[in-house]
């Protein structure tokens, strides 16, 4: 797994790098082969974001979430990223094709 983090607006800090390493390490024990993941934190005086970007082959998989603490963000994101992921490997399995992922 290739991980980028890339802080928009925001100072990297060891605890918000460590949540993102291990959800990513999650996100790639879902995958038979090698992915690519871009975690990307965002701040406004509003908001704070993360967005996911996961890519496969030829796939794509996206998920952001919005809250007021980095930490929700994460674990919002990350939930979306699983589900998507899941119904990936679901519906190539209704289609009868073997899906780049482990169960």
């Amino acid at each position: 797994m290739k991980l980028n983090i890339i802080h928009r607006h925001c100072e990297p800090t060891p605890g918000i790098d460590q949540a993102i390493k291990e959800k990513a390490k999650k996100i790639d024990n879902h995958f038979s082969e090698s992915i690519e993941v871009t975690w990307t934190c965002h701040v406004e005086p509003e908001y704070q974001e993360s967005t996911i970007m996961v890519h496969l082959e030829n796939q794509y998989f996206y998920a952001a979430a919005k809250e007021a603490c980095f930490y929700k963000t994460i674990d919002q994101a990350y939930k979306k990223m699983e589900r998507q992921i899941h119904d990936y490997q679901e519906k190539q399995r209704r289609l009868g094709r073997k899906p780049n992922a482990i169960q």
